[in-house]
């Protein structure tokens, strides 16, 4: 079976096909090549076909102005038969000779007249032969000399004869002269007039003036001619070739079409299958006109030259725009060869690759881009790094910190039954407290637990300090029900409380009030703690980023940070005298979303 060629939707998606396979710099290349040698070819064309036409109408009208020139020759030579034919029919002696005719010796009077006028004209070059043709001549036709005399009688089968009874003067097509039997027969182009009784008008006899044809060819071909020349009537009765090589049948009915238009001038036509003009001029004596058929080629020698030249400079300027293509193409692709070469090295793990910023274009932008890219990865790398380090020496802390647990709290049982047998009542109260706010504080590991058991660690801790501070604060709480269930980080709010207790009332004999509250704005929790205390001014307020912040207030906000990120954290605002607001951001999580994944990711 034969393949065929792919058309529309396959077509279209082979060219996607290419297109996504083939390499970039490849399909510039064919593409400029391309779109170059098309509008070259499309110029080219239309310049060739402008340079082409000029050519050959300035060939076809020097052509025509040739061929009028050997028009205005064959005038003078013919007009020199139709003044003769003219002089002759009209002349006195003429008719009278024409009119004694009847005996043969009558005839022969009238022969030798007749031969008598005709031999003054019968000198001139041109004319061949001068014949009169009388109706009801009795005698044979005799020619001497060029100069004959017969009945028309004897000449009417010929086929050139027709044409003589149809007008009173005019020119009859290329024939050979058969009148006379002892005389040889030449092809001749013969003006007839017809002779008449001045009294009668009737028809006395016919002047037939011939001009040889072979003396034709002299007048109008000079130099190289070309193509084939024509002789035709004046509309085109006859069509006689008077040189150069045979053409088709079609030929004679466009000369016929051309002389029928009565139009000078040049046609484009089709001359034995191949391009040619057929050129025509004015008519002359009797209607007259000479028509030529040339080939094209002929007449546009030099537009082979022409043709010749433009498929020489068409083939340079394909070399150069393959050239232009080749180093365009590698202008554009080599800067993106050298990104894609970057990035796979950076893909094999080389954060430490770098393009050179070289151009100030949108090649430009794309290294610039790209150097900035692979530097914050390499940076986030470098954070992400730091990160874990930070996260296992966490871990390694809080593994530490939950050595032997069971050992503190046997150790504070003791001491508890040691106070109990002593009645120090009050300090057992305090190590009941203390170990129950290690317990909760441990919270089993975890490092998320629900809001509630995180207040009932700080409460712990506040009881342990209302024993100490008796009637020196208050503490308010305001958590909707719904909050009690959400997940924070543990022990988020007792730094906080402890930095209330020993900076906002330890130096005033005020009492103070600390308060807890809790909400949710925008799918987040906000915990604040507020006192009433001495507050803090300017730069002694502490900032969760800065080293000189206290320990707690950074110890909170970090672990916030490393487990949520960079948009929670702690904000602390305060001024002198009226108190310090500690504000605490966190996601919203909760209780029933401890084994998601968001969880189980900072757990």
């Amino acid at each position: 079976m034969s393949a065929e060629l792919p058309t529309g939707k396959g077509g279209k998606a082979m060219l996607h096909g290419f297109l996504r396979r083939a390499r970039i710099g490849s399909i510039l290349l064919v593409s400029f090549f391309l779109v170059n040698i098309s509008a070259l070819a499309i110029l080219g064309a239309v310049s060739y076909r402008e340079v082409a036409d000029v050519i050959t109408t300035g060939a076809g009208q020097t052509s025509l102005a040739t061929l009028r020139e050997a028009s205005k020759r064959l005038a003078l030579r013919l007009s020199v038969a139709e003044d003769t034919a003219q002089n002759l029919s009209l002349s006195p002696a003429m008719e009278r000779a024409l009119q004694s005719h009847g005996t043969p010796f009558a005839e022969a009077r009238a022969l030798e007249t007749v031969r008598d006028l005709i031999r003054p004209y019968h000198r001139f070059p041109e004319i061949a032969g001068i014949n009169v043709l009388v109706p009801g001549w009795t005698v044979s036709p005799d020619q001497t000399g060029g100069i004959g005399l017969a009945a028309e009688e004897a000449v009417k089968d010929l086929p050139w004869y027709a044409p003589v009874e149809q007008f009173d003067a005019g020119w009859l097509g290329l024939h050979k002269n058969t009148i006379y039997p002892n005389s040889p027969a030449r092809e001749v182009l013969t003006y007839i007039r017809k002779v008449l009784d001045t009294d009668t008008g009737e028809r006395l006899g016919v002047v037939a003036v011939d001009i040889g044809f072979e003396s034709i060819r002299p007048l109008v071909i000079s130099g190289d001619w070309q193509g084939s020349l024509f002789v035709t009537g004046p509309s085109g009765e006859f069509v006689q070739q008077v040189v150069g090589p045979s053409h088709d049948g079609g030929l004679a009915d466009l000369i016929r079409a051309q002389v029928a238009r009565r139009e000078a001038g040049y046609t484009p036509i089709s001359l034995d299958g191949e391009p040619g003009l057929l050129l025509s001029t004015e008519p002359i004596h009797g209607g007259l006109r000479l028509v030529q058929a040339v080939p094209l080629d002929a007449l546009t020698q030099g537009l082979r030259k022409i043709r010749l030249a433009f498929l020489w400079g068409g083939a340079l300027c394909a070399c150069l725009s393959l050239a232009l293509a080749w180093v365009l193409s590698r202008g554009f692709v080599g800067p993106i060869e050298k990104l894609v070469g970057a990035m796979k090295r950076v893909g094999a793990g080389r954060l430490d690759v770098r393009v050179p910023e070289r151009h100030q274009n949108e090649f430009g932008a794309l290294e610039q881009g790209f150097n900035q890219m692979v530097a914050r990865q390499e940076q986030s790398l470098a954070d992400l790094k730091e990160l874990f380090q930070r996260k296992r020496r966490a871990e390694v802390e809080m593994l530490q910190a939950q050595i032997n647990p069971h050992f503190l709290y046997n150790t504070l049982d003791m001491v508890n039954w040691m106070a109990i047998n002593e009645k120090q009542y009050q300090i057992s109260e305090v190590i009941t407290l203390l170990g129950q706010f290690f317990r909760l504080g441990l919270a089993k590991g975890e490092t998320m637990v629900p809001l509630r058991q995180e207040l009932e660690h700080l409460n712990t801790y506040l009881e342990l300090q209302r024993i100490r501070f008796q009637g020196v604060f208050t503490v308010e709480e305001a958590f909707p029900p719904e909050l009690l269930s959400c997940l924070v980080p543990k022990i988020v709010l007792q730094p906080f409380v402890e930095n209330c207790l020993r900076h906002a009332f330890a130096d005033t004999a005020m009492h103070g009030t600390i308060r807890l509250e809790g909400a949710l704005s925008g799918g987040r929790v906000v915990l604040s703690v507020i006192d009433d205390g001495v507050g803090m001014a300017g730069e002694t307020v502490p900032q969760p980023g800065r080293a000189s912040t206290g320990y707690g207030v950074r110890n909170v906000h970090e672990r916030i940070q490393v487990l949520f990120g960079s948009e929670y954290g702690v904000a602390v605002e305060s001024e002198p005298m009226k108190g310090t607001q500690v504000r605490i951001t966190l996601p919203l999580i909760r209780e029933e979303e401890r084994h998601a994944d968001v969880v189980r990711n900072v757990g």
